[in-house]
């Protein structure tokens, strides 16, 4: 499985490249070729936990999970960022694990 730093994550792409890759996914979603989405919320001590999944499918299926943490005193309190998460990426037809990623990166 890659991991990807925040570091990574920002190299990869170009603002055009997110464009594109957010164009191609409205285009598989319009023509079914989406996994059901699923969206909760988990209520933490002074904060909460947003879960976001689904996945996408041309020639290849995958599905992607992003996890949250909204704790808006962290900066203040600890001096961390308010909200930091992750996203895991999988190969929807068997499961593998392909990627972790810090999901400050990632909108």
């Amino acid at each position: 499985m890659l991991l990807l730093n925040r570091t990574e994550i920002s190299s990869l792409l170009a603002l055009e490249d997110y464009i594109k890759v957010v164009e191609e996914a409205f285009r598989l979603y319009a023509e079914g070729k989406t996994l059901r989405t699923g969206l909760l919320h988990v209520d933490g001590k002074d904060g909460e936990f947003h879960i976001k999944a689904g996945g996408l499918g041309s020639d290849k299926t995958y599905f992607g999970l992003k996890v949250n943490g909204g704790f808006f005193q962290n900066q203040i309190r600890h001096g961390l960022p308010n909200i930091q998460g992750a996203i895991y990426l999988a190969d929807a037809a068997n499961g593998t694990p392909l990627a972790l990623m810090d999901s400050k990166e990632v909108s």
